[in-house]
């Protein structure tokens, strides 16, 4: 953050000269110093994120457990997924002992749900952002048969309404991941390909070529993985995100060719 503490006092001077001459430097110095704290501020410390990847970690295997019984069992379709997904993570010995510790006390009895995410959502500094990476997760769990019991989607979106998000947000990050699943269906017709190219995006085939770009630009934001990282995504699931963007681009690069726009 030290490289922040003399930016806005310099701009401040600057602009206060140019504005007012030698009599508004004081003034200019005055109003960058107040950017600056402002700026220092915003930028969270390494201990902020430290503790953000913490509770990330431990909500994110905690909640698997809990939401893939939330139906009254866990399936063998559904501990594959999550066995899949801490290994798409490349977790060490020691994470991932860790990754099967949470899972397992969020399946126990006596976890408490509201609390672990409440924690998680104060952590995290209220990051939409990271919600949705969390969410997705979530989501890729109790999807892993193709499909998801009711049970499971209501104790999510009770979830994704605790962190401010909702159903529709949930709806969308659910399309996502079915566009995602049926664009890699080797099967797939370059008709489907292009259906779930839209689904990715969160758009319909009628959609103006204005809208796409939006869509395109709002979810590469929200999946960046070096801005997540930032804000306290584990690296170890900066993977997920770097996917991701890699499917939205890919579906864009689809869309693209197919209306022939740049």
């Amino acid at each position: 953050m030290r490289s922040f503490n003399w930016l806005g006092k310099l701009i401040g001077a600057l602009a206060g000269y140019i504005a007012l001459g030698v009599w508004g430097v004081p003034i200019g110095l005055y109003i960058g110093h107040l950017f600056d704290r402002g700026l220092a501020g915003a930028m969270p410390s390494a201990s902020a994120v430290n503790r953000t990847r913490e509770h990330f970690f431990r909500a994110t295997f905690s909640t698997m457990g809990h939401v893939c019984k939330a139906d009254g069992r866990i399936t063998e379709m559904e501990i594959r997924a999550a066995e899949q997904i801490i290994a798409h993570f490349a977790l060490n010995a020691e994470q991932r002992a860790r990754a099967i510790r949470e899972f397992n006390r969020g399946k126990s009895a006596g976890f408490d749900l509201r609390s672990e995410i409440e924690s998680f959502k104060n952590a995290c500094r209220f990051q939409p952002n990271l919600y949705r990476i969390f969410l997705e997760i979530q989501l890729q769990a109790i999807m892993a048969d193709g499909k998801s019991q009711r049970e499971e989607r209501e104790l999510l979106l009770n979830i994704a309404r605790q962190l401010g998000l909702g159903a529709i947000e949930l709806a969308q990050l659910e399309a996502l991941l079915r566009g995602s699943r049926a664009g890699q269906n080797p099967r797939a017709s370059g008709a489907d390909r292009l259906k779930s190219a839209y689904d990715i995006l969160g758009v319909s085939e009628k959609a103006s070529e204005s809208d796409i770009k939006k869509a395109y630009r709002r979810l590469m934001n929200q999946h960046h993985p070096d801005k997540l990282a930032a804000k306290g995504l584990p690296p170890e699931m900066a993977k997920v995100a770097t996917s991701k963007t890699q499917e939205i681009r890919q579906a864009y690069d689809l869309i693209r060719e197919a209306r022939g726009f740049a």
